[in-house]
């Protein structure tokens, strides 16, 4: 029994160690499970915390990138608005200009017309002047033919000496006609040169207002082109008043709270707005330079034309002042022929008196052949000016060459804008010296009247 029994317990223990190490063992691996599922789960929750860092990290910084391109965006967006605005505007600039610069072009062309036709009409007159003037010449030189032929053939006065010829009466009747005759042709060519002078006095008066008229065209154009200037002026101030106010109109166009979709899509539209911008400052641009250009044309023209007028005006008032003196010089030669007739001593020649009717009418046609004689010298007068003024026509003409060189120029440089306008000026100013300096080496000198009467009575005396 006891060995049986110590069997058992021997049995009994080894079952417990057994038992015992079962369990550990048991116990171990359920340790390790544990050990093990504690680690994995460590590992995967520093797995899962490093994930979610991560994703955290970037979105924070997809963030971050996406709200720099939201404000790129929004203040695109806000540009847009402004971008417009000043498209409008410019478009609105560049339509004012280029109407401008047609309205310039315009007055250019109309102020050039009114000019070439005022020149033209001023070229005419003188050149219905310069043939009045040879025609007076041609009659005064027939005049003078005709007066000498008179003089020549004109009977000596009369003085009653008692001789009795009938002959004699019949051949100084027939004289005396053909004297009357004579006297009847030398009073209408008197008369129609008296007329000749008129027409001269009214044509020149006729230009004289016709220059009034042109200046005070000019004078117009000018307050039309000082009114053009202070618009210009004013819509440059209104120019900078909109690029110093383009911020807040961006900032009042664009609200914060702006649609994404809208931002994206107004954000597309800044590179054309911006693009069409530039063009169109690059187009105002041109057009203001373009602008001052035609001014400066315009200006330069004005003075030239003007210069030229008034050169022209210059001219006939010469000639009115050569017309008036030619008038005096008649009236006082006239004078001194009547004296000179007057006091030149008589011839006697014997003349059969039968009746005293008769004598009396030759009396009559005796003065009228002193008035012959008055209208001769008279004749002789006037082909000395007609003589003087051709000489001051020739100075005119010469002036008027130089006129026409320099409005020429002129052209050309309306014609074609890239010519230097400097040369020009210097080229304008070389051509006013000379004229200047010819208008002063061809001054005419008209003789004194009194001395020539008095030579006229002295030939008549001698005569």
């Amino acid at each position: 029994m006891t060995t049986h029994t110590a069997e058992e317990l021997a049995t009994q223990i080894e079952q417990q160690k057994l038992e015992e190490q079962k369990t550990e063992e048991k116990h171990n691996e359920q340790f390790l499970e544990s050990q093990t599922r504690w680690r994995q789960h460590r590992a995967y929750a520093a797995y899962k915390q490093q994930q979610k860092a991560s994703l955290i990290l970037q979105c924070l910084w997809r963030a971050r990138i996406a709200r720099k391109e939201l404000r790129k965006l929004r203040m695109e967006a806000r540009e847009t608005g402004a971008l417009k605005e000043a498209k409008d505007k410019l478009e609105k600039r560049v339509e004012e200009l280029t109407w401008r610069l047609d309205v310039e072009k315009r007055l250019r062309a109309d102020l050039e017309e009114a000019k070439s036709h005022e020149i033209e009409k001023l070229q005419s007159a003188l050149q219905k002047m310069q043939e009045n003037l040879k025609e007076a010449h041609a009659a005064i030189v027939n005049e003078k033919e005709a007066a000498k032929l008179a003089i020549e053939q004109a009977p000596p006065k009369i003085v009653e000496v008692p001789v009795i010829d009938n002959a004699k009466l019949e051949e100084l009747t027939t004289q005396n006609k053909e004297l009357e005759e004579e006297l009847s042709t030398f009073k209408q060519k008197a008369e129609d040169l008296e007329n000749k002078l008129i027409e001269f006095q009214k044509q020149s008066d006729e230009l004289s207002q016709e220059t009034q008229e042109q200046a005070s065209k000019v004078i117009q154009l000018q307050e039309l082109v000082e009114r053009l200037e202070s618009k210009i002026a004013t819509l440059e101030s209104e120019i900078e008043l909109l690029h110093n106010n383009s911020a807040l109109a961006i900032q009042a166009v664009v609200t914060p709270e702006m649609n994404q979709t809208t931002i994206i899509e107004e954000a597309r539209e800044t590179g054309a707005l911006k693009e069409a911008k530039d063009k169109l400052e690059k187009r105002v641009e041109e057009l203001t330079w373009r602008l001052d250009v035609e001014k400066r044309l315009r200006a330069d023209l004005e003075e030239a034309k003007s210069h030229e007028i008034e050169k022209l005006q210059s001219a006939l008032q010469k000639m009115q002042e050569n017309l008036k003196e030619a008038h005096a010089a008649i009236v006082n030669e006239k004078e001194a022929a009547k004296l000179a007739i007057e006091q030149a001593p008589p011839k006697i020649v014997e003349v059969p008196v039968i009746d005293n009717a008769k004598l009396e009418e030759l009396t009559t046609q005796n003065k009228e052949l002193e008035e012959t004689q008055e209208q001769a010298s008279k004749v002789i007068q006037l082909q000395e000016l007609v003589e003087r003024l051709e000489s001051k026509i020739a100075t005119l003409e010469s002036e008027i060459e130089l006129l026409h060189n320099n409005s020429a120029l002129a052209i050309q440089a309306v014609v074609t804008p890239e010519m230097n306008q400097t040369t020009i000026i210097e080229e304008f100013d070389k051509g006013h010296q000379l004229e200047e300096v010819k208008t002063v080496n061809e001054q005419v000198v008209v003789p004194p009247v009194k001395n020539l009467s008095k030579q006229k009575s002295q030939q008549i005396q001698e005569d």
